[in-house]
């Protein structure tokens, strides 16, 4: 079962290199995108993508840690994986929390499965 997550987890980032013809790098949203919302997928609303990165180490960044979070919107509060409106207040926390240091946080995803995914954050400069 993991063997085959780890596989899937690296045949996206083959994709996504292919793709790009590079690496996917984390992105960085701006802190008042977080401002009023109660799930990460309104980012999408407001124009945002979180990409997939993969667990790779990323030039110009520092991998900070990640968060576990559902991804189906079926999620509760009493799961391990944060819910939507857990995720939402969590990042609001890190980004306010990075911001008041003077840290720019950068997003992205490292490993995905059918209703769970790890969602990473990195510190630096960016490319």
């Amino acid at each position: 079962m993991i063997g085959n997550i780890k596989a899937f987890n690296d045949d996206i980032l083959r994709q996504r290199r292919r793709e790009l013809g590079r690496l996917p790098i984390p992105v960085n949203i701006p802190r008042s995108a977080f401002l009023g919302i109660t799930s990460i997928i309104e980012l999408r609303a407001k124009g945002y993508t979180i990409p997939y990165v993969g667990r790779q180490n990323v030039k110009g960044f520092r991998f900070v840690d990640e968060i576990f979070v559902d991804t189906s919107g079926f999620g509760r509060d009493d799961e391990p994986a944060l819910s939507f409106r857990q995720q939402a207040h969590r990042v609001r926390e890190l980004v306010e929390e990075h911001y008041a240091e003077g840290k720019t946080l950068f997003w992205g995803v490292t490993q995905v499965g059918q209703f769970q995914a790890y969602l990473g954050y990195w510190t630096g400069k960016g490319c």
